[in-house]
């Protein structure tokens, strides 16, 4: 199993070893086999779009950061890899940080943990120092950014921002990700971030032992900001997942639309409108079974000081937007 974990770290580590003995007798065929090894690795794991083959955020930073090491360490050594892959690591790279929250946090959806992960990307930024992506993220400035939002198809995600700059952005990522690594049962699933502070956020990861009380209740529709058919399990909730039926971004809004069919004889199709510089709708449509409670779920952060009058939650932030 080439993409499991272990093997990602030791065809790492096998490259770096390798790279730091030249003199080595067999040098040169250890190279060529450790640079196939991590090649291999990397469009195992970076599909066409150079979005992330597992649903889960810190993975996908985890592997452009050990990748990251060794396209250094060949460097340091006068022994570039070849500019095909440093390419492909570059745009995977910035998947990676445009997944994270624009504070440079993880958004703990799937097994992620809310951590500050800019680390990684301010010595990625050093290597990349020509790409403008990149440098808005590290250096939290609009000028010379392509782009603010974008729509990865492979994966069913689209991350949405107004702004590089964490205390002004407004940020959303709508992840409908087909892929089964990592995923919890979060089809549709939103979160969003403003004025410097995560708004709606997910459940996050628990410990990989059963044993650990979190565990069954973060494997229920109900822990996610989505649609919740009460009492039913979303089965099969990654390979449900259907393709993005519409996205378009411009300077002016976003939009998306995007279905799963996780919970057996029902179809939910999730809207999401962000006006840039304003607000967002997300609009739900859930069509099939009618004998059975529906539930659309936003989960805050205590800090929120949510309120709730009948259907309607209302945050409260002291003296802030």
């Amino acid at each position: 199993y080439w993409w499991s974990n272990w093997r990602i770290v030791a065809n790492a580590g096998f490259f770096k070893a390798n790279e730091y003995f030249p003199e080595w007798k067999n040098y040169s065929n250890w190279r060529s086999r450790a640079t196939g090894n991590i090649e291999y690795t990397l469009d195992l794991l970076f599909v066409d779009d150079m979005s992330f083959a597992e649903a889960g955020p810190a993975y996908a930073v985890w592997c452009v950061e050990l990748f990251g090491d060794c396209v250094r360490m060949a460097d340091i050594n006068n022994r570039p890899l070849d500019k095909s892959f440093t390419e492909k690591l570059r745009y995977a790279t910035r998947f990676a940080l445009e997944s994270l929250y624009p504070n440079g946090y993880d958004t703990n959806i799937g097994d992620s943990n809310y951590k500050d992960r800019m680390s990684v990307f301010n010595d990625l930024a050093e290597y990349y120092g020509n790409d403008s992506i990149i440098n808005a993220f590290v250096n939290g400035e609009d000028e010379g950014a392509e782009y603010f939002s974008s729509i990865y198809h492979d994966s069913n995600t689209m991350l949405m921002r107004d702004s590089w700059n964490p205390d002004e952005a407004i940020y959303l990522q709508l992840n409908n990700n087909p892929f089964d690594g990592h995923a919890h049962p979060d089809s549709n699933g939103v979160v969003m971030y403003a004025y410097g502070k995560p708004l709606l956020v997910d459940s996050g990861r628990y410990s990989y032992s059963n044993f650990n009380t979190i565990y069954n209740d973060l494997r229920y529709a109900s822990a996610h900001n989505t649609i919740e058919a009460v009492g039913v399990s979303m089965s099969n909730h990654s390979g449900a997942a259907k393709p993005l039926e519409y996205a378009v971004t411009n300077n002016v809004f976003d939009f998306a639309t995007t279905s799963q069919t996780g919970y057996s004889g029902t179809t939910h199709t999730r809207n999401v409108f962000f006006v840039k510089n304003g607000y967002s709708i997300v609009t739900d449509y859930v069509t099939g079974s009618a004998n059975r409670e529906y539930r659309q779920n936003w989960h805050f952060m205590p800090s929120s000081n949510a309120e709730m009058n009948g259907n309607t939650a209302t945050t409260n932030f002291y003296n802030e937007a």
